[in-house]
């Protein structure tokens, strides 16, 4: 009986496994483990081997303000281009009448234009009570021959040139400016010297400008250019 208990004893051990082979079974069982979960996780690959990389919050915040920038160059090349001795470039839109047109300020087409008055000058009246007024059409399409559709130079008063986008403006809301042309000529002179305009003066007031203009009109008066002429 002794004999018989022994020998199931060594039977039942030699099927159980030895402490290395449990030891190397529980190795091989992490190992195992281990791989399966980084199986889980994509591999990191090198930049070369990535597509285009999506830029961050940051970086396309930085990218639409370099996107600005190169705008804002390319609208100032441009008006360098076509206006550089201009400290004040606008592109002329459209032409009211002979002494008020309406400008841009950059290259974008879509902005709202501003209206501009020219300062010291009045020409015959296109539209109104009792318009057109003698003379109205001739103003206009002198306007237009010589600043329709390109970029003129605004130039302003002294007593508002310190700001002049804020402080040089009438009653209306018009720009008050004197216009200078591409051929750098004083548009509100050349409408007086052909007698298409005269010199004025709101209530009085003294302008930079005054005594030139004064003195084209009665020049234009003895020609007996224009208005002058009736």
């Amino acid at each position: 009986m002794r004999s018989l208990y022994l020998h199931l004893i060594s039977a039942h051990r030699e099927r159980l496994p030895s402490r290395s082979s449990l030891q190397g079974g529980m190795r091989g069982l992490i190992l195992t483990i281990a791989l399966a979960l980084m199986g889980c996780f994509e591999p990191s690959r090198r930049p070369s081997e990535m597509g285009p990389s999506q830029p961050n919050d940051f970086q396309q915040g930085d990218r639409r303000a370099l996107d600005r920038g190169a705008l804002v160059d390319q609208r100032d090349e441009v008006l360098q281009a076509d206006a550089s001795p201009f400290m004040y470039p606008a592109r002329v839109r459209s032409v009211i009448d002979g002494d008020t047109i309406e400008v841009l300020l950059g290259e974008n087409t879509e902005a709202t234009p501003l209206r501009v008055r020219f300062k010291g000058v009045n020409t015959p009246e296109l539209s109104g009570e009792g318009a057109p007024e003698p003379f109205a059409e001739e103003a206009r399409a002198l306007t237009w021959t010589q600043i329709g559709a390109t970029v003129i130079g605004l130039e302003f008063d002294s007593d508002c040139a310190a700001d002049p986008y804020l402080l040089c403006y009438d009653g209306y809301n018009r720009l008050l400016a004197y216009v200078r042309t591409r051929e750098g000529e004083d548009l509100a002179a050349l409408l007086i010297e052909a007698g298409l305009a005269q010199a004025y003066q709101f209530r009085n007031e003294r302008f930079d400008r005054l005594s030139l203009y004064r003195s084209l009109e009665v020049e234009a008066q003895r020609a007996r250019r224009g208005i002058w002429g009736e």
